[in-house]
This record gives C-alpha cells, sequence and structure tokens, in this order.
C-alpha cells in the first residue's frame, strides 16, 4: 500500500515513515535507515524519524552518525519528550 502511495505521492513523507516503521517493526535495520533517511530528506523537521534512525545506528554501532542525528532531535525538536529519551538512550560507550 505505502509503496505504491509512494509512486502517486513521491514527495509525501508520511508514506515512507510508515515503511520504514514496518521495517523497523519487522528488524530491517537498512531499509527503515534508508526509509527513515527519506523521510527525513523531505521533512526535515521530523524529530521522530531522526529518533528512530539515531536508536537504528546506534543499534549497529554507528556511533558518530547516532550522535548527529541526536543533536539534530536536541536543537531542531518542539516535542521535549523526544528530546528527553534522545539521551537516555545514548551507548555507555561513547
Amino acid at each position: 500500500y505505502y509503496k505504491k502511495s509512494i509512486v502517486v505521492y513521491p514527495d509525501f513523507a508520511y508514506s515512507y515513515e510508515a515503511l520504514a516503521e514496518i521495517y523497523f517493526d519487522n528488524n530491517e535495520i537498512e531499509n527503515a535507515i534508508e526509509y527513515y533517511t527519506r523521510t527525513i530528506n523531505l521533512e526535515s523537521d521530523n524529530d521522530y524519524a531522526y529518533f528512530r534512525r539515531a536508536v537504528l545506528l546506534s543499534f549497529k554501532e554507528n556511533y558518530k552518525e547516532a550522535i548527529i542525528d541526536y543533536i539534530m532531535i536536541v536543537t531542531k525538536s518542539i516535542n521535549r519528550t523526544i528530546t528527553d529519551n534522545a539521551f537516555t538512550l545514548l551507548p555507555s560507550k561513547i
């Protein structure tokens, strides 16, 4: 359904985010990162997409990129709950 939506409405960020969520839930990390990135490219103020991508990047131990996303959340966030959660999930290895 969402893939068809992207064909018809390629600039509709919600479809990319919905696919990212499906991939996230199915533990398809690379696909989830790809679709969160596409979401961010279309909707740069989407704190949730930054947060979820940062979590996945941290899981992959790609901490430098994850930190960039966490910083974006902190500096641009309107939703304080997401911002607060970002710092509680930072890996202790950093």
